[in-house]
């Protein structure tokens, strides 16, 4: 017979193994698509020519094997984007020329002592909306539209009636209850809480800015009460597969390959009894027996060996809710004698839906996590009452609290976050309240290093231990839980394509077989070696750091994020403890990597790559940085690399487009004013003849009113002599800039005044309804001094519709350039460095308090005529200090 002569597949028949549907390689205008691909021309893009290899694959498997597995460890786009689980519009920003040199880069370059700062936006796939809980399931905030039926408190369903455009400049803040449950949402948004009264509690409707300045202390804080028990959103036609309780049961202590129940209560099976034909079972203690017919119908559901709570079941009636929580409580849960009730497992999605089950009950769980001999065990803690009995057995049943629950959940703490895209709609219910769920937040702007290098480092050096590092362990907890599920998804077909290659590093069912495998604990692939480490551990430098540690690689991701980016306190915090992590033991060949986006010019990315080492009498940088800007040159002007012209246009409007998209804080060009200018002086150097004035810039935003800045307090001196330039000194003799409780500020404002000697007056920069004035005057009052705004004591200070940036160019630009403006060195060192920094960034930095204080001197001056004379009038200022301590001019008067 003769041989079928080969036929070459046409580009849309071509399987690619094991990856379905087929990678769209990108390819250069003039080209196309398949047929289009020349690794030839595209060498400076893709390492590896990707269709020839998938045909290879296609035809003889057994060969192209050895070389697939040596691409995968030497090629890290290849892994990015075919083996980890992405979104499509995460592939489709991968699959560009900028980010296939951007993992050339990471992978051809040096493997250890780097720092890589990518723009915010890049490779980034967030979901920043909040889930919220409909009639038809999930749905994210953001995709929410009018006529969509969402639950409101008193859990019935209302009708989206109006939703708004997404929001991408609003202030955020994140709200954080006392059950461990945050949120992040605008200033505006408004809560239905209630506030402590004398005998009962109030209800108000109050905004979330007011709620941040609020002093959350325990007996002061505001409750937000728990939703009713949500109604069922099923249609007729959708029926529960299974019973409920008996589902519940099975859950809790059925063998998750079997329909079989094991169980010491009799009570249990004689419920189950009531809809399936339970077997006889062995005589023994615990009881075993087996529910007929319940295996086929759990491999329909497909919860064999994959136990969880089917989605159907959370929008069933009240009662099926409570029959399946019931069946999970009598099984896994206990109740002590305070009633409060607990279910423990070591299924984290098991958890996890039970925690979901608890709260469209309307109950309060808590969720908490501990790790054990045997790994990690979760629990799902609420209060039980006998009234709503989340028991069926009696025995527990008896344990639950008497009387009525009223659970209440309890605002712990508001703060300030960066802003983040945020939407707002209204529904119909009457309150105008509705639920939403919990945060679902994934950033991968680290996904080549953090995620892609660490498998790729894996499969290569398998015995070697592997630890990442982000501010807290929260977050280093989340690149761990991608990899984690990247190792253990077997539906996937990266997974399945990694087992494929490395059976010697993979586990065919870690969950059983490996030693370790959970966040709190790590990760542990085969290995030849016995070390106390995992493969790959998920630590904090804020909380819990690993002490004694000896790791092969270290991964710092995240070291600042939108949470911690307006907090100085928290950001130097983490400074120090990346510098204690470098204690931690390294072995030999160890190496370290950081990655992360710029949120300030101070921030701990920023410290990392201006940290400097001597070698050989020179200095240089520790850290091997590599920047990858929003724009192909790093410049506002340059062409967009991976957002949209029109993204890129309306980033370049907000205050962070320099930090967090040119990943620089201070342009080269923007700045305005130069610090050198200013001229330090010696205290005994200062003229003695000053006239003295005491300005107050109050913390809050007078354009925005927003609470974020800083009191700014300083004590100027004015020299009244005037020379050929035309200007007189000025001397910054005390400063205070920093965050002041009310009380402290007027404190330090009447100290700095009266400590200041003779002090013409306090000028205090007013804005809306702030009354620091009063404050002030009944301060010094107490103090024996009278001042007030009627005789010009105290002077109020408007912007008077002046925006903040020319009015401290307006003030300070000239006298600066032309050297009139002295700083004392007996100003506390912060202080002085305080002043530099905001005119080395200005006006680029947020923080500029200290420089407008400054500049309102120049509106007091403006009602005060000195006599001046030029320096070739007299040389004797002596005579000078003669005529006004004689009265003979006053210079207020003159």
């Amino acid at each position: 017979m003769a041989k079928k002569r080969f036929k070459k597949p046409k580009p849309k028949d071509i399987e690619i193994y094991p990856f379905d549907p087929h990678p769209q390689i990108h390819v250069p205008k003039g080209h196309n698509g398949w047929e289009g691909y020349d690794p030839k021309i595209h060498k400076t893009w893709y390492q590896t020519n990707y269709l020839e290899l998938f045909r290879e694959i296609k035809r003889d498997p057994d060969t192209a094997i050895p070389k697939l597995r040596q691409i995968l460890i030497s090629d890290l786009w290849f892994i990015c984007y075919f083996i980890m689980p992405l979104p499509d519009e995460v592939k489709e920003l991968l699959n560009q020329p900028f980010t296939v040199g951007y993992a050339g880069k990471i992978q051809n370059g040096p493997i250890t002592g780097t720092l890589d700062l990518v723009a915010r936006e890049h490779f980034k796939a967030v979901d920043i909306n909040e889930n919220v809980f409909t009639s038809e399931g999930w749905k994210k905030h953001g995709s929410l539209k009018v006529g969509d039926k969402i639950y409101g408190s008193n859990g019935n369903l209302y009708n989206v009636t109006e939703r708004t455009e997404i929001f991408t400049s609003a202030d955020c803040y994140r709200v954080v209850f006392d059950d461990g449950y945050s949120v992040v949402v605008s200033g505006e948004h408004l809560w239905a809480v209630e506030k402590r009264g004398h005998h009962k509690r109030e209800p108000m409707i109050i905004e979330t800015k007011k709620l941040y300045k609020h002093q959350h202390k325990p007996d002061r804080r505001y409750a937000v009460k728990v939703n009713a028990p949500l109604k069922s959103s099923l249609r007729f036609f959708e029926l529960l597969p299974i019973d409920p309780y008996t589902l519940g049961a099975w859950l809790g202590d059925g063998t998750r390959m079997d329909g079989v129940l094991t169980c010491q209560d009799k009570e249990v099976f004689d419920r189950i009894s009531e809809f399936f034909i339970v077997g006889k079972g062995r005589p023994s203690k615990p009881i075993t027996k087996t529910i007929k017919g319940l295996k086929v119908k759990l491999r329909n559901q497909q919860l064999l060996d994959n136990k969880h709570i089917p989605e159907r079941y959370f929008r069933a009636s009240e009662r099926d809710r409570v029959s399946l929580l019931q069946g999970l409580m009598d099984t896994d849960g206990t109740c002590n004698p305070r009633g409060t009730a607990t279910f423990v497992n070591k299924n984290f999605r098991l958890a996890s839906d039970v925690h979901m089950l608890c709260c469209t009950l309307g109950l309060k769980p808590q969720f908490n996590s501990f790790s054990q001999d045997h790994g990690v065990v979760y629990y799902v803690s609420f209060q039980a009452y006998k009234k709503y009995p989340i028991f069926h057995l009696k025995r527990k049943l008896k344990n639950c609290k008497s009387g009525d629950r009223v659970a209440r959940r309890f605002i712990k703490d508001v703060f300030k976050v960066l802003s983040i895209p945020v939407s707002c709609i209204t529904v119909d219910s009457p309150d105008g309240c509705y639920l939403i769920g919990k945060s679902m937040v994934t950033t991968h702007n680290s996904t080549f290093i953090t995620i892609g290098e660490t498998i790729q480092y894996n499969m290569q050096f398998p015995n070697n231990a592997n630890a990442i590092f982000s501010y807290n362990r929260a977050t280093s907890k989340r690149f761990l839980r991608e990899i984690k599920q990247i190792y253990e998804n077997e539906d996937h077909p990266g997974c399945r394509l990694l087992r494929m290659m490395f059976p010697d590093v993979l586990w065919s069912d870690p969950k059983a077989q490996a030693p370790k495998w959970s966040e709190d604990e790590g990760l542990v692939l085969k290995r030849k070696t016995v070390s106390r480490h995992s493969t790959i551990e998920a630590w904090g430098l804020l909380d819990g750091m690993p002490t004694g540690g000896h790791y092969h690689r270290r991964i710092y991701d995240d070291l600042v994020t939108e949470d911690i980016a307006a907090s100085p306190g928290e950001m130097e915090k983490v400074k120090f403890k990346f510098d204690s992590s470098q204690n931690l033991g390294v072995m030999a060949g160890g190496r370290h990597r950081v990655a992360g986006t710029i949120y300030a010019y101070d921030d701990p990315n920023c410290y990392v790559r201006d940290k400097i080492e001597i070698i050989n009498g020179e200095e240089k940088p520790v850290y091997h940085t590599r920047l990858y800007p929003a724009t192909d040159d790093g410049t506002p002007d340059g062409n967009p690399v991976l957002v949209s012209p029109e993204r890129l246009q309306e980033l370049k409007n907000t205050q962070t487009f320099y930090c967090q998209q040119l990943l620089d804080p201070v342009p080269v060009g923007e700045a305005k004013l130069d610090p050198a200018m200013f001229i330090d002086i010696e205290p005994e150097m200062i003229p003695h003849k000053l006239f003295k004035f005491v300005i107050v810039d109050p913390a809050g935003d007078k354009e925005t009113q927003k609470g974020e800045d800083d009191w700014a307090i300083h004590l100027l001196g004015v020299e009244p002599y005037m020379d050929d330039i035309g200007a007189s000194n000025v001397y910054l003799l005390n400063s205070k800039i920093e965050k002041f409780a009310h009380a402290q500020a007027i404190d330090a404002i009447c100290k700095m005044y009266i400590d200041g000697g003779r002090v013409e007056c306090i000028g205090v920069e007013k804005v809306g309804l702030s009354s620091v004035e009063i404050h002030v005057a009944n301060a010094m009052k107490e103090k024996g001094r009278f001042l007030s705004t009627k005789d010009g004591s105290i002077r109020i200070l408007t912007p008077a519709g002046r925006q903040k940036d020319g009015r401290i160019m307006q003030g300070m630009d000239w006298p600066l350039k032309n050297g009139k403006l002295h700083i004392s060195k007996s100003v506390p060192k912060a202080y002085r460095d305080r002043i530099l920094q905001e005119a080395r960034f200005f006006p680029k930095w947020s923080k500029k308090d200290g420089l407008d204080a400054w500049s309102y001197l120049w509106d007091i001056l403006l009602d005060f005529s000195f006599l001046f004379r030029s320096e070739n009038d007299e040389d004797d200022r002596d005579a000078e200090k003669r005529d006004v301590e004689a009265n003979e001019f006053d210079p207020l008067r003159a």
